[in-house]
């Protein structure tokens, strides 16, 4: 892990020597990219599989996606790579940029502290789970992309993008649920449904995941490794999450002030009580992490947001609170790369040609 602790020391220190954010931001990203280039195939648990998965696509003459189990955007993508170069690394390094490019993009526009989310990206794991789940982060990045969208309620187009998003993998259209809260009434009982619909879907998790599933063929997923339950990580992770937005929403708060009205703020708030609910879901289907795998990215500018919050309204409790944040995520992130090492299978790393 110390090429990862090393980036994270590269980027506090370029943050540091350029005055110009937006600089600091690219070559951040530039270097976390560069990273996941360079990984080998053993770098993410799934990572082999698509490696693989990629020679058989190119090798295939019938261009009929039908032939392998991936969504048609991946497997059209892996011809068009392989048209390029036959080598299973270019898609590794092509998903790779395209992947935290979007990041960086999505951190530009929305964060109001570069530094602090690009930090948190890495020591949420965020990074880790994008080198993970190949497929996923390539249909994340794109709604990234989508979330201007939304931003500026174009709702045609972020659903579009959404539809492209689920033609590299098919949670993408759990996606939807940030639109439909969304449109909702600006009214307390809104976030307080969100609530009492995440308890009694917790009681119900089975039939609730078959009605999220309803014509996309993954009932058989209730029989898999996906559909047993996971009390100890699960629970550690959600309510990790839901101890820091509660600390920050309740210290940043102040009635007069408070940036409620920012419709952007609105959005990412309903995009993080998505995460929470469907983190504690993980602990009854495992299957539920990809959902809340969609939602975890927003985490990273929304703490932004409540820390700049309260940076307005008392500057020692921001700095203070922004060191516990960092912290508390920073810990996670050692205890997890040293004795959880498999949930993300990233380390050790190898570059590939090793």
């Amino acid at each position: 892990m110390v090429i990862y602790l090393c980036l994270l020391i590269l980027i506090m220190f370029v943050f540091m020597i350029f005055k110009n954010k937006n600089k600091a931001l690219l070559l951040s990203f530039i270097l976390i990219a560069i990273v996941a280039c360079l990984r080998k195939y053993t770098v993410g648990v799934d990572t082999l599989q698509f490696y693989r998965a990629f020679s058989k696509i190119v090798s295939d003459s019938s261009w009929n996606y039908n032939n392998f189990r991936y969504e048609p955007g991946f497997y059209y993508l892996c011809k068009l790579l392989g048209k390029i170069n036959s080598e299973p690394q270019i898609l590794i390094m092509f998903t790779s940029i395209f992947i935290n490019m979007s990041v960086y993009k999505f951190i530009k526009k929305n964060s109001t502290d570069y530094c602090l989310s690009t930090i948190l990206y890495i020591i949420m794991n965020n990074f880790f789970s994008n080198k993970k789940i190949m497929r996923q982060a390539i249909a994340l990045a794109i709604l990234l992309y989508g979330f201007e969208f939304l931003k500026d309620k174009k709702y045609i187009k972020y659903i579009f993008a959404v539809c492209i998003a689920s033609l590299f993998h098919t949670v993408a259209f759990s996606a939807l649920l940030l639109l439909i809260f969304s449109i909702l009434p600006k009214k307390r009982w809104v976030y307080l449904l969100e609530i009492v619909l995440a308890i009694v879907t917790f009681v119900f998790y089975s039939k609730f995941f078959n009605i999220l599933t309803l014509g996309f063929g993954y009932s058989g997923y209730m029989d898999t490794e996906f559909g047993l339950s996971n009390y100890f990580g699960s629970l550690l992770s959600a309510l990790e999450s839901l101890f820091v937005m509660i600390f920050l929403f309740v210290v940043s708060y102040n009635k007069k002030k408070f940036v409620k009205n920012n419709y952007i703020f609105r959005l990412l708030s309903i995009a993080i009580i998505l995460y929470i609910w469907f983190s504690f879901l993980v602990m009854r289907m495992n299957i539920f992490n990809r959902i809340s795998g969609i939602y975890s990215i927003y985490s990273i500018v929304f703490i932004s947001y409540l820390l700049d919050e309260m940076k307005n309204n008392n500057i020692e409790n921001y700095k203070i609170s922004r060191g516990i944040i960092l912290l508390i995520y920073f810990a996670s992130f050692i205890i997890i790369s040293i004795f959880r090492p498999e949930w993300y299978g990233v380390i050790p790393y190898n570059f590939f040609w090793q």
